[in-house]
């Protein structure tokens, strides 16, 4: 694990607009995050899932209107599925906000 200022400096220095970067164990892809801000093409691999979901994650390409595009209409949909019972749940979320979370969780 490193700072995002170690790679960038690393590039701007070293690489060519016309290079593609390879991080051949990406872990969390700060590396290929660091080289998108720079322009620069970039591929990233790693043997954990994990690793690889929190690379794409950065690497998503998505405006703040697009997310919210998305969300509305998961909550737009008909009420959730599987919505847990029981004092706890009533206790902690209000019954929209509940159904609201389950939707989300039942869209991913």
């Amino acid at each position: 694990m490193f700072p995002l200022s170690f790679p960038l400096r690393i590039l701007k220095r070293n690489a060519q607009q016309s290079d593609t970067v390879l991080d051949p164990f990406c872990g969390r892809g700060t590396t290929c995050f660091a080289a998108r801000l720079l322009g620069l093409q970039s591929m990233g691999v790693d043997s954990s899932p994990v690793a690889a979901a929190i690379t794409a994650s950065k690497l998503v390409n998505t405006t703040p209107e697009e997310i919210l595009c998305e969300a509305h209409s998961i909550l737009m949909r008909q009420c959730a599925r599987a919505v847990p019972d029981g004092e706890f749940w009533q206790w902690a979320y209000h019954p929209e906000v509940l159904n609201a979370l389950c939707r989300f969780r039942e869209a991913f």
